[in-house]
């Protein structure tokens, strides 16, 4: 199940918990399922950190009540690299959260970075942060997860991963065959890795810039 509907994820969940039926998802384990784990948002995050970005951000849709993949990954790669990590900026999911969540930050001088959980919020916090008069990514790096079909169309194209879904579908159809067969429950790595589709949207910090 790709990782890309997040208002289906709560229902996914409730049902699964209920009926006790196993569920092969690509981000998290729901009901001790099949998880399929990727690097992805701790790639990315530390692709922003070694453009010069001295702290990165992360908008999250929808919020999560235990730790998201994604935001681990996020959280792992500012430690490793010495930083604490702020609070998580959670957005809902309604397309137009995203926009606010521009709006507001556009307002924070400070801020340089900002990995979003998916595309779509991307788009919307590069929306948000514009009416703000915050330009991208000359003012503000933002990047996204999924390689979204508008990712390459959007101005600035939008720096993202590709997860490539499909070997991800495949293998967690996998793992369900196991499980119905009787196997136990492991995480496995995809064959393909996720892989940061490098584009317009992030550039080496504004201190970094500097002469």
């Amino acid at each position: 199940m790709p990782d890309t509907d997040h208002n289906t994820k709560p229902v996914i969940n409730g049902v699964a918990r209920l009926t006790g039926v196993a569920v092969a998802t690509v981000s998290r384990v729901v009901n001790g399922s099949a998880r399929v784990s990727t690097s992805a948002a701790e790639e990315l995050v530390t692709y922003l950190l070694n453009l010069g970005h001295s702290q990165v951000h992360y908008a999250n849709a929808p919020p999560q009540q235990e730790e998201d993949d994604r935001g681990a990954g996020w959280r792992r790669a500012l430690r490793t690299a010495g930083v604490v990590p702020p609070e998580v900026i959670h957005a809902s999911g309604d397309p137009h959260s995203g926009r606010e969540i521009g709006r507001l930050l556009a307002k924070i001088g400070e801020i340089t970075a900002i990995f979003c959980g998916n595309d779509v919020l991307a788009i919307g916090v590069i929306s948000g942060l514009a009416d703000g008069g915050k330009s991208v990514p000359v003012g503000v790096s933002v990047v996204g997860v999924n390689d979204h079909p508008l990712a390459k169309i959007w101005l600035p194209k939008l720096t993202t991963v590709n997860q490539s879904f499909a070997n991800l579908g495949s293998r967690a159809r996998e793992l369900l065959h196991g499980l119905i067969d009787g196997g136990s429950v492991q995480a496995v790595t995809p064959a393909v890795q996720p892989n940061v589709v490098i584009q317009d949207s992030a550039a080496a910090s504004r201190s970094r810039r500097r002469p």
